[in-house]
């Protein structure tokens, strides 16, 4: 497989950089990622990552769009009310960009489904809004030695995270359980729709996401795994926090 020449001039701008080059928009074409979720994280995701010239795109959301979404799930307009997140989307990625394949699952992920849907060894960006979807998501993840990078956010903050990461040989990163351990969550809350959130910031942690996924596939060494980061964008503060793997989990 080779850059047509068509997709050498697309992408001409990443292509000039040397950490990505001829090489690394190859692999970009070649790749293959998940993306569980189309709201407000996935939106900004997934139009980068189309742009960007991510060869393929699996797109998994049974939700349909909603006037409230509006604010800040930003592929979506008024005309798309009524009909479901993940068709929508796809229809716009490819309206974006042709040369890539991208494939629409209407449905939510679930423990039923969730092993013919999703493959093994392969790369998932958790665009999720629930903490059981996210633990779900993980479960899976280490069990089929898939790496995904997670984020969620909290009215002016977001947080977001790479795990299960292959960063040496037979060694991989810590895992979404590895920082929110389950019997910690009921003090945490949970959804948009319970706790509010300004628009820009599902689209910058969704931004955050796209680039830890090219990083990813580039095969770049500054992917930021083992770490939590903690953004407040009404502060405009940014923390890490390290994470350590756990045994077992």
């Amino acid at each position: 497989m080779e850059l047509t020449t068509i997709e050498k001039e697309r992408y001409a701008r990443q292509i000039v950089l040397a950490d990505i080059g001829l090489e690394g928009q190859l692999k970009l074409k070649q790749s293959k990622l998940y993306v569980i979720g189309a709201g407000g994280l996935g939106s900004s995701l997934l139009l980068y990552l189309a742009a960007s010239g991510c060869g393929e795109i699996i797109i998994i959301d049974g939700d349909h769009v909603q006037l409230n979404n509006l604010q800040r799930q930003i592929i979506f307009n008024q005309n798309d009310i009524g009909v479901n997140k993940a068709e929508v989307a796809k229809a716009k990625l490819l309206a974006l960009n042709e040369q890539i394949k991208v494939t629409a699952f209407p449905q939510f992920i679930t423990a039923e489904n969730i092993n013919t849907v999703l493959q093994e060894n392969s790369l998932i960006a958790d665009c999720s809004d629930n903490f059981k979807t996210r633990y779900l998501i993980n479960d899976y993840a280490v069990a089929n030695n898939c790496a995904f990078v997670s984020a969620a956010v909290y009215k002016h903050q977001l947080q977001f995270g790479v795990y299960n990461f292959p960063y040496h040989e037979n060694k991989r990163s810590a895992t979404f359980r590895c920082a929110f351990p389950e019997q910690n969550i009921e003090d945490i809350q949970d959804t948009c729709a319970q706790t509010g959130v300004i628009g820009v910031v599902p689209g910058i942690a969704g931004v955050f996401m796209a680039n830890e996924i090219i990083k990813i596939i580039t095969h770049s060494k500054s992917v930021q795994y083992n770490k939590l980061m903690l953004l407040d964008l009404h502060l405009l503060e940014l923390k890490h926090i390290n994470i350590n793997r756990k045994v077992g989990i």
